[in-house]
This record gives structure tokens, C-alpha cells and sequence, in this order.
């Protein structure tokens, strides 16, 4: 039989029918792709996380939207004859509010809102209080549960309601005399265009300080320590306009007008 004068395979076949023949990574070239790798996480992850957050805040802003459309649609309702829930426990002398407390549940005020927000309540046998069955997703706060997990506390969402909407108005004569544990008439209530009424907290309520900030159960600005996006809060105004606000800017809304001559 005749010699084949050149092979049968090339070489190139013939490297790779030979597994002996065949060179792995070395070790430069594995760490060199694992610092590639590496380079990229450390790139992509903050831009993922930046997003993820404004996502959140996202989200938060269209709670606050709708929190601030179900009370409209709360104080329409016949039985609250234009009052807005009231931000704490209580009992109130406002006309139209049960006995032994500001609120007709008495409970919270975003109890009072759950049936306005596909929430689900269950009033108690032989009272008027009620439980909340199914808590709407719209008065959970999403970079709170981020942070705190399942809401072991359901007063605690993410969400607290100004004690005194009112302030905002330092020529209410009656805003001192104004308990926060009443419930207020919405459509009484002074400059709603410069009126914060909800607003991002770790409490159930937010309560004003003489300077302007929110100070309530933390020395934390504002209650709670509710900056949670980037270093601003979210604010819901009495005219249903939300706000993504740093504490100065929450201060000068606070401010009272320049004096007429």
C-alpha cells in the first residue's frame, strides 16, 4: 500500500481528536478574567442599586398620590361629613367622630383609609372598631420594607400623617387651639398647595417642630428617620401633589411669608 505523502487530518483536526493536546487556563489568564469580572460587578451593582431605589421611590410616590386621593374620597364620604382622618388616638370634639376617639375605627388613620384603597376590614361583633383583614399595598412605604422586612407593627408602614396640617398657615388664629387628635375638615384647612399632610416616616403619625422640622419619637430629621431616598423624603400636600424633599427644603415650606407693608 502506497505512503500517503501528507497526513489524512490537518493538524488542526488532528489537536483536536488528541485530548492529551489540549492547554487549559493558566493561572494569569484565570485571574485576569476574574478581575475583569470583578471590575464590572463593582460598575454594574451601584448603577443597579441606584435603580432599584428609584424604582422604590417611584412606587412610594405613587402611594403617596393615591393616599392622597382616598382621603378626598374619605372625606366625601357620607358618613365623615368632609373630615379627614385624624393622625392619633384620641378623643376629639369635632362633630361627626364616635365617642372615645378621633377616629369613627378608633384606630389609626390608615386604618380609617384601608377601605378607600381595596383593603380589607372586619368590623368587631358589638362595636364599631374594626381589624384589617387585607392591608393595601399602597400604605406600605416599598424603601421602608426594603430596609425592615415584613411590618411586624401595622401602624408602622412606612407612612406617618402630619399632626398639624394646618401649621403651614401662621395666621390661623386657631391653629393652637387645634388638637391633633381631632379630625379636621378638609375643606377648612388653610393653603393646600403648601400644606404637607402625609409624608414618609417609620412612625404612625409626624409631628412639626418650632423650626420647621419634623421631630417626633427620634432626634432623627424627621420622625423616624425617613430620608430614605437619596437624602430627601417624600411629602404629599394637601392639594394631592407629592414632593421629593431635603430637610431645608421641608423647613422653607414651614417659613411664614414675608410680612405685608
Amino acid at each position: 500500500m502506497p505512503r500517503l505523502s501528507r497526513p489524512l487530518f490537518p493538524a488542526s483536526v488532528r489537536t483536536r481528536m488528541n485530548p492529551a493536546s489540549r492547554r487549559g487556563f493558566t493561572l494569569v489568564e484565570l485571574l485576569t478574567v476574574i478581575s475583569i469580572i470583578a471590575i464590572l460587578a463593582g460598575i454594574l451593582f451601584p448603577s443597579i442599586t441606584v435603580a432599584m431605589i428609584s424604582a422604590r421611590k417611584a412606587k412610594s410616590t405613587g402611594n403617596l398620590g393615591n393616599i392622597g386621593h382616598a382621603m378626598v374620597l374619605y372625606s366625601q364620604d357620607d358618613n365623615n361629613k368632609g373630615l379627614l382622618p385624624a393622625p392619633t388616638y384620641g378623643q376629639s370634639n369635632v362633630p361627626g367622630s364616635a365617642p372615645g376617639s378621633a377616629n369613627p375605627t378608633q384606630g389609626t388613620w390608615l386604618e380609617e383609609l384601608v377601605p378607600f384603597l381595596e383593603g380589607q376590614v372586619q368590623h368587631v361583633a358589638g362595636s364599631n372598631t374594626v381589624t384589617v383583614s387585607k392591608w393595601p399595598d399602597t400604605l406600605t412605604d416599598p424603601e421602608y420594607l426594603s430596609d425592615n422586612g415584613a411590618v411586624a407593627d401595622p401602624d408602622k408602614r412606612g407612612y406617618g400623617m402630619n399632626t398639624k396640617p394646618y401649621l403651614a398657615d401662621p395666621n390661623n388664629k386657631n391653629r393652637e387651639n387645634t388638637y391633633p387628635t381631632q379630625r379636621q375638615l378638609y375643606a377648612k384647612l388653610p393653603n393646600h398647595a403648601n400644606n404637607i399632610i402625609v409624608a414618609t416616616s417609620n412612625d404612625v403619625i409626624i409631628e412639626p417642630g418650632n423650626d420647621g422640622t419634623f421631630q417626633g419619637d427620634s432626634s432623627n430629621y424627621p420622625d423616624g428617620d425617613p430620608i430614605r431616598y437619596h437624602g430627601y423624603g417624600l411629602y404629599l400636600f394637601l392639594d394631592q401633589s407629592v414632593e421629593a424633599l431635603t430637610p431645608d427644603q421641608v423647613q422653607k415650606v414651614f417659613e411664614p411669608p414675608p410680612a405685608s407693608n
